[in-house]
């Protein structure tokens, strides 16, 4: 009854959702996109639903990008929490994907309960650093 390790990519740029996915499926990973932070939740919402007391119904790593339309990363991650406070959710293991790492942005998006930045263009060796740091 081991699930896979499922990640959610969210991002709205498809570039940078491919090359995670494709350096991911290399890791043996599975993952799923979503393009923006309102499609995230309602991915992650949707699957916990769907899976029910399966212990898939949470994805493995949520990997979040910082700038989005329609809702950002913090944002998303705000809307999350308060899922997760209301008991709807249960907590969600996330990463910021950004470009932006002055230490203000950096400490702003950590204050949102992600684990850990991975530095954008994302490379095999970052992102071996990180699954090894995540895991």
């Amino acid at each position: 009854g081991d699930c896979p390790k499922t990640f959610l990519i969210v991002d709205d740029e498809a570039l940078n959702r491919f090359v995670l996915t494709s350096l991911l499926s290399t890791k043996k990973i599975l993952c799923d996109e979503a393009r923006d932070g309102r499609e995230a939740i309602e991915m992650i919402v949707q699957r916990s639903i769907q899976y029910g007391d399966c212990a898939c119904r949470n994805y493995t790593l949520i990997i979040m990008d910082y700038e989005m339309p329609r809702m950002n990363g913090p944002e998303c991650c705000q809307s999350l929490n308060t899922l997760i406070q209301k008991g709807n959710l249960e907590p969600q293991k996330i990463v910021g994907h950004t470009a932006y790492t002055t230490e203000e942005d950096t400490t702003e998006f950590m204050s949102y309960g992600i684990v850990d930045i991975l530095q954008k263009p994302v490379t095999l060796d970052k992102l071996q650093d990180g699954l090894q740091k995540w895991f």
